[in-house]
């Protein structure tokens, strides 16, 4: 005999953002938004650059295009005591998308580096003095949650 059958706690939507999301109805958004400055992208690790959609990579002239349409429809749909951001930043990112989220009505909790520093250059055969292709940055997550 099968148990009885429960409703989903998840539920994938195709969409533009958090643009279908009813407002205050998450309690966690957690994305990889594309943080690469748009001029940066040549300069990437070939097992990036080359695998990858450049929509996935591309953040804009200066890599932060995404998050700022991202924070204000997250803050729409999140934004109560407990509800939590969590997204991936490039290298140098974390203040400004820090400071996009505080503008929006988060307070700020937790910013993590993912490697540390020079993690982000690997030797191979094409690079000269031990430098290899460029991996983007030293990237980071930060963490925020919605006011009390």
């Amino acid at each position: 005999m099968r148990p009885p059958r429960r409703p989903s706690l998840v539920r994938f939507e195709r969409g533009d953002l958090l643009e279908k999301v009813p407002t205050s109805s998450l309690h966690l958004v957690v994305g990889n938004p594309p943080y690469v400055r748009s001029g940066d992208l040549v300069s990437l690790a070939p097992d990036i650059r080359l695998f990858e959609p450049e929509a996935a990579l591309d953040g804009g002239p200066d890599g932060l295009a995404v998050f700022r349409r991202l924070m204000p429809e997250a803050s729409r749909v999140l934004l109560r005591p407990g509800g939590s951001l969590i997204v991936e930043v490039g290298d140098g990112q974390a203040q400004t998308v820090a400071e996009m989220a505080r503008a929006a009505g988060f307070c700020l909790t937790t910013v993590r580096r993912s490697h540390p520093e020079g993690a982000h250059r690997r030797s191979d055969s094409a690079g000269s003095r031990g430098r290899g292709p460029r991996r983007y940055g030293r990237r980071g997550r930060i963490s925020f949650k919605g006011g009390a």
